[in-house]
């Protein structure tokens, strides 16, 4: 069966620098971040030692153990495609293991 993943105009892309990934006995917590350092002025720039930034979560997703080797799988295979074309692969259509 052909699966379709059409992209609701509901959900807003977000920017995240930063991933994290624990595993809670059945199933994955995926954490995305985006963390910026503070805008200074150059005088503040010369004068300021920033010693921490503190990122902000801007996505959370909750995925089954089971579905978590798809994830894997099309992570990969997305990277693969990008490297190989040099990232100017532009196919605005997911790709995965669902729908190749």
């Amino acid at each position: 069966m052909h699966v379709s993943f059409p992209a609701s105009p509901d959900v807003m892309p977000v920017y995240a620098n930063h991933v994290t990934a624990q595993f809670l006995g059945s199933e994955y917590v995926i954490s995305f971040y985006a963390a910026f350092p503070p805008m200074l002025s150059p005088e503040e720039a010369r004068k300021t030692e920033v010693i921490n930034v503190e990122a902000k979560c801007v996505a959370r997703l909750v995925m089954s153990r089971e579905r978590m080797p798809e994830i894997v799988k099309a992570l990969a295979e997305n990277v693969s495609r990008a490297t190989a074309t040099g990232g100017t692969d532009t196919d605005p259509q997911p790709k995965g293991p669902s729908n190749g």
